[in-house]
């Protein structure tokens, strides 16, 4: 099926399932379809569960760093923990050669010194003229390529350690950005993952 007609598909399935108020089991590699037509996901890692849940807490809480590249878009960062008060956890990354440190909220039990992934889904990331770094998590680079792609544009910008970063900007107008900039989060934005899952 074309796109459009496949979402319109999509559409009526869900609608038709509502309404009916049936029990479907739907088998897919397809992630929309995943997120779009279901009140729980399963998603299976090397034939065993990594992790079953909505597709809101499958999508934004993503248990192991699988889960969170194979539903979406994700930007990894690695980081190790500083400080744990409660559910606030301070992490260390490196931008720009120096050690950066940002608070995040997270259920996950940690301890000051493990190695944690940050993941960064690319539309909640800002991008901003390269005029010195945001507070809170903020990263330099470039821009190496960009694509419009409708409602959104989507950035491919490399950083100072060479990694690549996938970064979603909506409602710019006109504005595109070329050469240096800098990239932020707002730490609600930002989720931590124990590495090793």
């Amino acid at each position: 099926l074309d796109a459009k007609l496949r979402e319109e598909v999509r559409v009526e399935l869900r609608t038709i399932q509502q309404e009916l108020g049936l029990t479907v089991i739907y088998v897919t590699h397809d992630q929309l379809e995943a997120l779009s037509m279901s009140d729980h996901i399963v998603v299976f890692n090397k034939g065993a569960i990594d992790q079953y849940g909505t597709p809101h807490e499958i999508y934004y809480k993503p248990k192991t760093t699988y889960v969170a590249d194979f539903i979406g878009t994700t930007n990894f960062v690695d980081a190790t923990v500083r400080s744990v008060s409660g559910e606030q956890v301070t992490v260390e990354y490196v931008t720009q050669g120096k050690p950066r440190a940002v608070t995040v909220t997270t259920a996950e039990s940690v301890q000051a010194g493990e190695q944690v992934a940050l993941s960064i889904r690319p539309e909640s990331i800002r991008i901003h003229a390269a005029s010195g770094l945001e507070e809170g998590f903020a990263v330099s680079g470039f821009v190496r390529s960009s694509m419009f792609l409708g409602e959104k544009e989507r950035y491919f910008i490399v950083d100072d350690n060479m990694k690549e970063w996938i970064v979603d900007a909506y409602d710019l107008g006109s504005e595109r950005f070329k050469g240096n900039v800098s990239i932020s989060a707002a730490p609600g934005k930002i989720h931590l993952i124990k590495k090793g899952e």
